[in-house]
């Protein structure tokens, strides 16, 4: 589920996620300047990917992403530090941002 708000957004941004530590669900927020195709990916600590979001497209705006600790398969994955990870790609394709960030899943 992702959510928007509409005021003007002076540059990309990924926030820390909230609450941290979480169990079971999480909030992982970000700010577009304008439209963007996005890509989160969560990560466990050793690399392996656990969960991918995309989006084609996404208008300007504060965003959130929630994710409840469940892998690609569904699967509640087990307690430990993740990463996360956005890639934002602007509509003409002029600017790539990517930045990362840690979390933690207490059960």
């Amino acid at each position: 589920k992702v959510e928007k708000n509409k005021e003007e957004i002076k540059g990309f941004k990924l926030n820390q996620n909230y609450p941290n530590p979480f169990n079971p669900t999480t909030t992982i927020s970000y700010d577009l300047p304008g439209e963007a195709s996005v890509e989160v990916k969560i990560y466990d600590i050793i690399g392996n990917e656990v969960r991918t979001f995309s989006f084609n497209s996404q208008t300007s705006g504060y965003h959130n992403l929630m994710w409840d600790g469940r892998n690609s398969y569904n699967q509640t994955v087990s307690s430990g530090t993740y990463i996360y990870r956005l890639k934002a790609v602007s509509a003409e394709g002029r600017k790539t941002f990517e930045r990362s960030s840690k979390m933690l899943l207490l059960k």
